[in-house]
């Protein structure tokens, strides 16, 4: 099993990545084991986990007792992204906002994950830690029988920390 390293959008939106690596096969004779470089392209649907794993079959090493190419296996490994925090399909970020727009209310935009431009607003006093949630706005749901997404979306969270002098 090898790791893949993936980002949140390419979890999100979907994407191809290539993937060089080794691999132990006969040689032209079929009298020793040799390494052989492959790159395969390993396909990620949008609203898989982490941790999720994509079999390539037939293009791992060499078995000698089947007389085949095995499988191989990629675990993908979800980075650290610098505004978001998954929760199984919620995603959650923090905005920070100076004390004098925390008292007379404020207006900014964030971006979504998948692309889309979310406009966050509050009227008033605005408290520390205050909350929104966006339904839907969160990573979608895998439908692992048709390799598609679901209509079903998770939640996006924004909370407020507010900037005091």
């Amino acid at each position: 099993q090898k790791k893949l390293p993936v980002t949140l959008e390419d979890m999100c939106l979907g994407a191809s990545k290539k993937v060089r690596f080794k691999r132990r096969v006969p040689d032209a004779m079929g009298v020793r084991l040799i390494d052989d470089v492959r790159i395969l392209t390993v396909q990620i649907y949008p609203g898989l986990k982490p941790g999720s794993r994509i079999k390539h079959a037939h293009e791992g090493d060499y078995d000698p007792a089947t007389g085949r190419l095995g499988e191989v296996w990629f675990s993908l490994d979800e980075q650290p992204h610098p505004t978001y925090e998954r929760r199984d399909r919620d995603l959650y970020c923090t905005l920070s906002i100076p004390l004098a727009d925390a008292l007379c209310g404020w207006k900014r935009t964030v971006k979504s994950v998948c692309g889309k431009d979310v406009t966050v607003r509050h009227k008033g006093v605005t408290p520390n830690g205050w909350k929104e949630c966006f339904a839907g706005l969160g990573m979608p749901k895998y439908d692992r029988e048709n390799r598609m997404v679901g209509g079903d979306r998770g939640d996006l969270w924004v909370e407020v920390k507010v900037q005091v002098p």
